[in-house]
């Protein structure tokens, strides 16, 4: 099986044109995503070379491709059919605790938020949440077990 790969990353200004496309193996594209890692440092490649030789699991390549996030998606707005993805996704999740505890783990130290540690800030967002599950009980769906 052959994976595109890009010769120049996105994430350094690299296009999807047909020149900045190569058809490498598994193995050979795991390699190219170390080698880039290795020189520039970027998780994104780290997660790609470890997730395709199969080195690291499904759940911690997305607690990894979460924490980063918000970096990489700053000012990108979401198309309303992606957000009704989301929604979807999330309204059929169920939240361990062992889960929370990762996530709690994981936003440790997340310098991309500010005060959050405020009351005013935590005042505001149990409201919010509130507010957000009053909507989605009265549409008729009801909280997700286990949700934080």
């Amino acid at each position: 099986m052959l994976h595109k790969h890009h010769i120049v990353p996105k994430y350094m200004g690299g296009s999807d044109d047909p020149s900045n496309l190569i058809e490498l193996t598994i193995e050979q594209h795991a390699d190219a995503h170390r080698v880039l890692y290795e020189e520039h440092g970027n998780r994104q490649d780290y997660v790609a070379y470890k997730s395709l030789l199969q080195q690291i699991e499904h759940e911690e390549r997305q607690e990894i491709l979460s924490s980063m996030g918000g970096v990489n998606n700053k000012g990108k707005p979401k198309s309303e059919a992606h957000k009704a993805k989301i929604r979807a996704k999330r309204s059929e999740q169920v939240i361990t605790e062992e889960t929370k505890k990762k996530l709690s783990t994981s936003m440790k130290g997340n310098s991309n938020s500010k005060n959050h540690k405020s009351d005013e800030y935590k005042r505001k967002q149990s409201l919010a949440m509130k507010e957000a599950w009053a909507k989605r009980n009265v549409r008729g769906s009801s909280p997700r077990q286990g949700a934080i």
